[in-house]
């Protein structure tokens, strides 16, 4: 594997004149690292950590550094360094001694990785064991390491097809990439006033007239940067050097295998839902109905939720709820035989959890130019979704649009949106609702896109039906 060149390798070692020549080492190729002395108030957690290089010698004020305590301080050192959802990573531990006391370290953290104990927010992929006389030479009292010898006992563990390999490579590229996005902009602007001004107009061209201040002006700012760093790596062509997870990918992808239910949610939502609303009303913005009707109740035959009170009603009437005869439950490869008055209750609690929203569609030229004078929303219903029921569109399914699976607030949602129930509303009726969650932007211009070709359907003039048979 290569190594990580965002600074995500971390050594943990009390003697800084033992590793100044590795962290030396690493710097002449260009390759940043994070140093800890192993005091333990000096530990930070660190997102993303692909390398924790750890000293089984540290000191611990403890006499001779008993074979317990030294266990229980590389479990501390990796809690308080590793976070919980970082990924993959490797574990190196090394000592200037003999490797008992190593491959120990490596049989505990192993059985409590199987154990699936909770002792470490994530466990590493593999343990690699060094001596460090074995990949550095001592010379006037300091080390001279090998970064060639230290890799090769890395790779004798990590197989080429290990997604660590893809991940590392990604990261990397998208470092390469943003710095070629920065030499870019340095290019055409040669002075710190134009670069600003760039900058201005930037997030000028990109805002709602009047909506920027010091402190909304600098994401769009920089966004145009980040539109150049997706198309610098999208455009990258074929890497050789992961042809072995490429070779597996490849064989993958010609299997027919499908995976469950809860996976397919998590996935569509991790690239669909943006759950860090940071702007209201911003487009793909998701509201509940409930709380709109709740802000603006009244019983005036003028009140402003009149229009929207019956939403609801008429489009449930319209989509089937199917619970399968039959259920497989996957955690023991068990078939369980479903009753009609099982199937009926399911039913009625599903229809008792369904999900009522508005989704804002407004083209985004509108918004960013300041040009939008009412939300434009559509209604829509979530369907709790479990195992072994579907739901149907009864009738006129061209006037619906059904959205990939999501995950919100625990469970799985099938989202459908109603074609007929397109409106307008003032900004301010939704000015103290705050949104769920956003649709983010790839899944919000294919609904915009089916919206606008359900309005302009002309349709033509043809004879054929009235063909003589």
């Amino acid at each position: 594997m290569e190594y990580p060149k965002n600074g995500s390798i971390v050594i943990v070692d009390d003697k800084y004149d033992e590793v100044e020549g590795l962290i030396r080492v690493f710097s002449s190729k260009g390759i940043p690292v994070t140093y800890f002395n192993g005091e333990p108030d000096k530990l930070i957690t660190l997102n993303g950590v692909r390398i924790v290089i750890l000293d089984l010698d540290l000191k611990l004020g403890v006499q001779d550094n008993e074979e317990s305590q030294i266990i229980s301080s590389v479990f501390f050192n990796l809690k308080k360094i590793v976070p919980k959802n970082n990924g993959g990573y490797i574990l190196v531990v090394w000592s200037s001694r003999d490797s008992e006391l190593g491959e120990k370290v490596e049989s505990k953290i192993k059985k409590m990785k199987e154990e699936k104990a909770s002792i470490l927010n994530e466990y590493p992929l593999e343990i690699v064991r060094i001596s460090k006389n074995d990949v550095a030479t001592l010379n006037n009292g300091k080390y001279d390491f090998s970064l060639e010898k230290i890799e090769a006992k890395i790779n004798r563990l990590i197989s080429d097809s290990s997604i660590l390999n893809l991940i590392t490579y990604w990261e990397n590229k998208v470092i390469e990439a943003s710095k070629n996005v920065v030499s870019n902009f340095y290019e055409i602007t040669q002075t710190e006033d134009k670069q600003k001004l760039l900058l201005t107009l930037f997030a000028d061209s990109s805002s709602p007239e009047g909506s920027l201040d010091e402190n909304t002006i600098i994401a769009p700012a920089i966004s145009p940067m980040s539109v150049l760093l997706s198309d610098q790596l999208s455009s990258k062509g074929n890497v050789h050097s992961l042809s072995a997870i490429g070779s597996e990918l490849k064989t993958l992808l010609k299997q027919e295998g499908k995976i469950d239910l809860e996976s397919v949610a998590g996935i569509n939502t991790f690239y669909h839902i943006d759950k860090e609303i940071s702007c209201n009303n911003a487009p793909g913005s998701v509201y509940l109905y409930q709380t709109y009707m709740d802000n603006h109740s009244c019983s005036s035959q003028n009140c402003s939720t009149k229009w929207a009170e019956d939403l609801p009603i008429a489009m449930k009437d319209e989509i089937k709820i199917k619970v399968d005869k039959c259920i497989k439950f996957e955690k023991n490869d068990q078939n369980y035989n479903v009753t009609n008055a099982e199937r009926t209750q399911k039913q009625k609690e599903i229809r008792k959890n369904v999900v009522s929203i508005f989704l804002e569609f407004t083209p985004d030229c509108d918004y960013v130019q300041g040009h939008r004078k009412k939300l434009r929303l559509i209604f829509g219903l979530m369907y709790p979704i479990k195992a072994g029921v579907k739901i149907e569109l009864s009738k006129n399914k061209g006037s619906y649009i059904e959205l990939p699976l999501v995950k919100y607030e625990g469970d799985i949602y099938n989202i459908i949106l109603n074609l007929l129930t397109i409106t307008g509303i003032n900004e301010d009726a939704f000015c103290s609702i705050a949104p769920v969650f956003r649709i983010r932007k790839e899944l919000l211009v294919d609904i915009q896109q089916k919206i606008a070709s359900h309005i302009a359907r002309p349709g033509f003039f043809n004879m054929n039906d009235y063909l003589a048979k």
